[in-house]
């Protein structure tokens, strides 16, 4: 038998270990209803655990870097405009948010998030006269990648949450959340989110 059959052979075998080796593999868990609430609030939460850098200020809007609490980094857009809906007195706040390797650590969880490409949230507070009462609508979209553990994945937001507030019975506020967060539809507390 000539030499060059065996070495024929063990090349073709060599190129289909190689094909099975390279096969795909089935995809990452997704996140459950906890770890996509988590995510939500950890997300948030990194405006709370750091002071900002100043990037860029220019009227009512301007770009904020926040160092996230356990590595990477956190760049946030924001623009506020100080008049309500309809005439109502509020404020309206718009953020970009756009995670770097950004570490945190939320609710029992550790995520590593990236903006793909980021998500935008938009806050309005409202109230008519001076019932103490206030109106509160808020909305996200866009997307992030997500690790957790040895899972990875893409998470969606689309969702957006109503609420009424009345401070002077915080117990009574009303709440409605429609839509969903990384593909779930998660109930969500009427909080704002620090800005």
């Amino acid at each position: 038998m000539p030499r060059t059959k065996p070495m024929l052979l063990l090349t073709a075998l060599s190129g289909v270990l190689v094909g099975c080796k390279d096969s795909p593999t089935e995809p990452a868990e997704p996140l459950n209803e906890d770890e996509a609430k988590a995510l939500y609030l950890g997300l948030f939460s990194v405006a709370t655990d750091t002071m900002p850098e100043i990037v860029s200020q220019t009227g009512d809007s301007g770009v904020l870097a926040f160092v996230c609490p356990r590595g990477g980094e956190m760049e946030v857009e924001v623009d506020f405009d100080e008049e309500g809906p309809n005439g109502a007195v509020g404020v309206t706040v718009i953020m970009v948010m756009d995670p770097t390797e950004c570490v945190i650590w939320s609710e029992g969880y550790q995520f590593t998030l990236d903006g793909t490409p980021n998500v935008r949230v938009e806050m309005t507070l409202s109230s008519m006269g001076q019932s103490g009462s206030f109106d509160l609508d808020m909305a996200a979209t866009g997307a992030l990648d997500w690790q957790l553990d040895d899972r990875s994945g893409n998470c969606v937001f689309d969702f957006s949450v109503s609420a009424g507030l009345d401070l002077s019975n915080i117990q009574e506020e009303q709440a409605e959340t429609t839509g969903t967060i990384c593909g779930l539809e998660v109930e969500l507390d009427p909080v704002v989110p620090p800005v």
